[in-house]
């Protein structure tokens, strides 16, 4: 079962999907479907409470 889920990943992976819908083996309506399949977890998530380090950008120079 996790092979067959890591293929479905796969398939509906952003960087990929629009490769498979171009070349065929994917379609709009499969892909709508598993988006609106994920269910909506935000009610989960928790704020970080971390503080970020400083970080200073020096201006470029032509040298």
């Amino acid at each position: 079962m996790r092979l067959h889920k890591a293929t479905v990943d796969k398939i509906f992976d952003l960087r990929l999907r629009d490769k498979f819908i171009a070349d065929g083996n994917l379609n709009k309506n499969e892909v709508d479907s598993y988006l609106e399949a994920i269910p909506d977890e935000a009610s989960l998530a928790k704020p970080l409470d971390i503080e970020l380090p400083v970080t200073t950008v020096r201006p470029r120079t032509n040298d």
